[in-house]
């Protein structure tokens, strides 16, 4: 927990600066032509980097480098030097092809944008200098699961506060809203993928472990992390292939659909990553190391733990973003250039994202033994399967394209509108099948455990469940209060947002959680201490 509190507090800070940096580039582009076509560009990389690096390179690199340093550092070293250079290798190849073939793939991942149009053009150009961000960005995963594995969290965890310093500066040096303008913030996210880079490997080489290039040819353990990462690239990824199929579908709907999803994911990535995937993101090393022990045991007390803490912060997380996201989105993004039609569609794609909070939270860390115990093939298998139902039910709950999409996927989805009857739910449609998939996940996760010897009972989450739903209910019923008095947005936040987690926290507390004690206790120390001092 202590890792978890360090990588929580460094990604809060990332996720503030996330924040002000999506707020700079709504001030400066709002959700028309230029925004589109920046998410729609920087999605094609950011899904490739959560592919290839975060998704399964560096999630399967930590159980191979585990075992190494356990048994030999000399051998570990060997291992990081082998697999940054086929890392290295790798991403600048696919970076290349990908620039060559940028017009063909942005027709892929856009195929709403009319070919040759102003935003189809500028979707390209902004692809082409944003993919070279996929080495830098791939090599700081790598990084920073060694990083993770030798005890290091608070670097790694702040990298992205980096990248998001780097954007910031380079939107607010735009004099005008145009498209020459948002290359300038094109090209300040490889700047920033520069600079999160560089203080890690100066980290690495204080503990010993240089980069150096080697040949990744022949290497045993480069062998190892490409048998684990090929089906890891399914079963870790998931999610960002939801996130793709969305930026696909949305292209296909009214103007400013892809901008909607892309805002109510900022938001929602909010409480995911400073809470959830710091747990999942710490208890990784920690279950590759009872994985390489056999220890059974501590892998299954280490799950639970985990998983308990997930449901505590995310149960009250997501009925908070249900009940006030509408006055979150207004105070972090309503500008001159977003009107109130733009919150309003940015807060109901941020309610129906809100929804899988929890499955989400609980499935990235079940993946996480499946990594540690190298069994990759059936969270791929299931991964498949999510991936499926959620295309399906996108497709299903969208509504019909727009008339001038002249795509075959667009004709095809057409056809279907015309031949039955589906839902019209439009950009809404597509997250809430985002988070109906995820929940499917979830179960088919947690319902396999047991082929990889991992028996996780229900009955310790029971009754911490019940409690936390309670508390929920009751700090719930104090927003809804709030929201019937006049206030302004600000006021609604500032007075709503802490008195409901002082709430939550003493009646969770009262009912018995022993998560929610801890760090209660932990707080009111930190409270003392700083009076004392």
């Amino acid at each position: 927990m202590r890792s978890v509190y360090s990588v929580s507090a460094l990604t809060l800070v990332s996720r503030i600066l996330g924040l002000v940096r999506d707020r700079v580039m709504l001030s400066a582009f709002g959700t028309g032509l230029e925004s589109d076509a920046f998410v729609v560009a920087f999605r094609i990389p950011n899904l490739l980097r959560r592919l290839v690096a975060e998704g399964s390179l560096a999630a399967a690199f930590v159980p191979v480098f585990t075992q190494r340093l356990r048994e030999d550092p000399a051998q570990a070293r060997k291992a990081f030097c082998a697999a940054a250079s086929y890392t290295a290798l790798l991403t600048t190849v696919i970076t290349a092809v990908c620039m060559l073939y940028a017009t063909e793939i942005t027709e892929v991942f856009a195929p709403g944008f009319i070919a040759g149009s102003e935003k189809s053009i500028l979707t390209t150009q902004l692809t082409q200098i944003m993919f070279p961000y996929v080495v830098l960005v791939s090599l700081l995963a790598l990084s920073s699961g060694v990083l993770n594995s030798l005890g290091v969290f608070a670097i790694p965890a702040a990298a992205p506060a980096l990248l998001n310093i780097a954007t910031i500066v380079g939107v607010l040096t735009l004099k005008d809203s145009d498209s020459a303008s948002i290359r300038i913030a094109a090209w300040s996210v490889l700047v920033g993928g520069m600079f999160a880079l560089l203080p890690q490997l100066w980290k690495l080489s204080k503990l010993g472990f240089s980069l150096y290039p080697a040949n990744p040819f022949g290497s045993e353990a480069v062998s190892q992390l490409l048998r684990l990462m090929l089906p890891s690239v399914v079963s870790a990824s998931a999610y960002q292939l939801m996130i793709f199929v969305n930026t696909m579908l949305a292209s296909m709907l009214a103007e400013g659909s892809s901008s909607y999803l892309f805002y109510a994911d900022r938001v929602f990535q909010f409480p995911l990553g400073v809470f959830s995937l710091a747990i999942a993101t710490a208890v990784l090393p920690q279950l590759s190391r009872h994985a390489a022990d056999k220890n059974h045991t501590g892998m299954k007390e280490s799950l639970i733990e985990a998983l308990r803490w997930v449901t505590l912060i995310n149960i009250p997380a997501t009925a908070g973003l249900l009940l006030l996201g509408e006055p979150i989105v207004s105070v972090l993004f309503k500008t001159g250039a977003t009107n109130e039609h733009g919150v309003h569609m940015i807060a109901l794609a941020l309610s129906a994202f809100s929804l899988g909070l929890w499955p989400i939270s609980c499935q990235s860390v079940l993946i996480r033994a499946f990594i540690a115990k190298k069994k990759t093939t059936i969270p791929a298998i299931i991964s498949v399967i999510a991936i499926s139902a959620n295309i399906v039910l996108a497709i299903s709950l969208m509504g019909p394209p727009n008339a001038g999409t002249d795509q075959i996927l667009g004709q095809c989805v057409a056809w279907l509108y015309a031949t039955m009857p589906l839902g019209q739910l439009g950009h809404v449609g597509l997250a809430l099948a985002g988070t109906i998939a995820s929940v499917l996940s979830l179960v088919m996760s947690y319902s396999l455990l047991s082929t990889v010897g991992i028996h996780l009972p229900l009955r310790p989450f029971l009754k911490p469940l019940a409690s936390t739903i309670l508390a929920t209910l009751a700090m719930s019923a104090f927003i809804w209060g709030l929201l019937s008095m006049q206030l302004s947005d600000l006021a609604l936040l500032c007075v709503g947002v802490p008195t409901s987690i002082l709430i939550f926290g003493t009646l969770a507390s009262v009912l018995g959680i022993p998560e929610a004690r801890t760090l209660t206790s932990r707080i009111t120390c930190l409270v003392y201490k700083k009076r004392l001092g």
